[in-house]
């Protein structure tokens, strides 16, 4: 029979970390007062130590953003939505240049076009021969 395992909380562990790193207790009286094994607690502490000096490395400067990386492309949008603002409010239509809108409607539209032309049970060629064209309709 298998047993389930113990998974503790960040905060359980960082507790018991700050304790066993502080010294006053040892390791095996910190094992039976949080019931936990005392390798388990070697290890977190291992784990903190290593993280602790990893905290401290990087001579101590900030990390500074670049503001005019930030907000250049802030700028440009704004520069975009005011080109379209000024379109719209004159009553003309704005089509963006980047946007596809033929394959925008036909993925839009093809489920709506195929079960239209499985109602009338025509399924046409490629080279547009239809009912209008002579051709008979296939059955489906």
């Amino acid at each position: 029979m298998s047993t389930k395992r113990n998974r503790y909380s960040a905060v359980f562990n960082a507790n018991v970390d700050v304790e066993a790193i502080r010294g006053p207790k040892t390791t095996a009286e910190l094992a039976s007062e949080h019931q936990v094994h005392p390798t388990l607690i070697n290890q977190w502490k291992r784990q903190a130590l290593e993280k602790l000096v990893n905290l401290f490395e990087g001579g101590g400067t900030r990390a500074e953003f670049d503001v005019e990386a930030i907000t250049a492309p802030l700028y440009e949008q704004i520069g975009r939505l005011k080109i379209v603002f000024v379109v719209i409010s004159r009553g003309d239509y704005y089509r963006d240049a980047t946007v596809d809108y033929e394959a925008m409607s036909v993925e839009r539209n093809a489920p709506r076009w195929i079960r239209m032309r499985k109602k009338y049970r025509y399924v046409g060629s490629a080279s547009g021969a239809g009912p209008a064209s002579g051709a008979q309709p296939a059955v489906l």
